[in-house]
């Protein structure tokens, strides 16, 4: 006899496989997503030991002091203010927030077995968070292909890269 709480539903199936992959993926996107802030981080100087995603006011605070460099003219060029800047990096750290504690909850089992209606809650869960973390690493990224004197991307690659990374993280 096993206690309730161990788990012991370890089939695996196709359905189940498929989703599971996009859960993985997604959490693929939003470690992504933390790296490159904290190592946007150290090269702005905020403080080399933490990450502007774990605080609204750590976040306030890095977006003012982009917005204080030259990057600020880029930012603004590619469509990028302080307020929409400000607003998809928030909405991404939450998103993150969510896939490292929250999205694989009652995920401990066959998939299959999940009502319909879970599933079809857990994939548009997976596409709303893919979709602001998405948005956040192309303003991450194009801040820090500024910082590191990259080519800058396109303005047609910046407008598919979200939908890109959002068409890869929930494919099943």
């Amino acid at each position: 006899m096993k206690p309730d709480i161990f788990m012991d539903n370890f089939e695996r199936t196709e359905c189940g496989d498929s989703h599971f992959a996009a859960v993985g993926r997604l959490l693929t996107l939003a470690t992504r997503f933390e790296r490159i802030c904290k190592t946007i981080t150290v090269l702005v100087e905020i403080n080399n030991d933490t990450s502007l995603i774990d605080s609204e006011q750590k976040l306030e605070s890095f977006i003012s002091k982009l917005y204080r460099m030259d990057l600020a003219i880029h930012l603004t060029s590619f469509g990028f203010d302080d307020n929409s800047v400000s607003t998809i990096l928030t909405n991404a750290r939450l998103a993150r927030n969510k896939v490292a504690h929250v999205v694989s909850i009652g995920l401990d089992g066959c998939l299959d077995e999940v009502p319909k209606q879970k599933i079809f809650d857990l994939n548009a869960q997976i596409l709303e968070l893919a979709s602001q973390i998405a948005e956040g690493d192309k303003v991450i990224s194009f801040a820090m292909s500024l910082l590191t004197n990259e080519v800058l991307p396109t303005q047609m690659h910046l407008k598919s890269y979200s939908n890109r990374l959002v068409d890869w993280v929930c494919e099943l």
